[in-house]
């Protein structure tokens, strides 16, 4: 599923049960991308897993039972997407404080 709240290119994946190998279409903004790395999402953050090379228009992805994952176009580093959300957290918290104390 395209994260598209997201400011860059990001694809999230879930699997209550699991599968060893399904195949998804490639989304269409994504024709350039050569390769995705893709990073398990738990309670500690996102964990690095593995750099996936792209061909066709269909990704291979395989997940254990209630894994999920972030798949983001490969340069695209889990420290980079980790900023982004500190900024955004950052951001509604200062929001949410302006508007507490009546600041508009």
């Amino acid at each position: 599923m395209p994260a598209l709240w997201r400011p860059h290119r990001e694809l999230i994946a879930f699997s209550e049960t699991g599968y060893a190998e399904r195949f998804w279409p490639r989304p269409l903004d994504w024709h350039d991308v050569q390769k995705v790395e893709v990073f398990e999402v738990g309670p500690a953050g996102l964990i690095p897993l593995k750099t996936l090379a792209l061909s066709g228009d269909r990704m291979s992805l395989a997940l254990r039972a209630g894994q999920m994952v972030s798949m983001v176009s490969a340069g695209t580093s889990a420290e980079a997407v980790r900023q982004e959300d500190k900024e955004k957290a950052d951001k509604r918290s200062s929001a949410e404080s302006n508007n507490q104390r009546g600041v508009k």
